[in-house]
């Protein structure tokens, strides 16, 4: 098996939940490709740069900014 299958997987290969240590709460409810996965990614990562960006330009406390990046989960 070479590290490419790793590095560069099929767009739509399934990626599925990891097992969890009881009374944990999995990232995935279900199995998604990787090109949602990778989606979801970026969105999110959008969604994090446009509040920190949102934040220097408002002037929001630490605190605030925090309390806002912890919502997105």
């Amino acid at each position: 098996m070479s590290i490419a299958v790793f590095m560069n997987p099929a767009q739509d290969a399934k990626v599925y939940p990891v097992s969890l240590k009881e009374g944990e709460k999995s990232l995935l409810e279900e199995p998604i490709t990787y090109a949602e996965m990778n989606n979801r990614h970026k969105t999110r990562y959008l969604e994090i740069v446009r509040l920190k960006k949102l934040a220097k330009e408002v002037n929001w406390s630490q605190e605030e900014l925090d309390l806002k990046l912890s919502q997105l989960n």
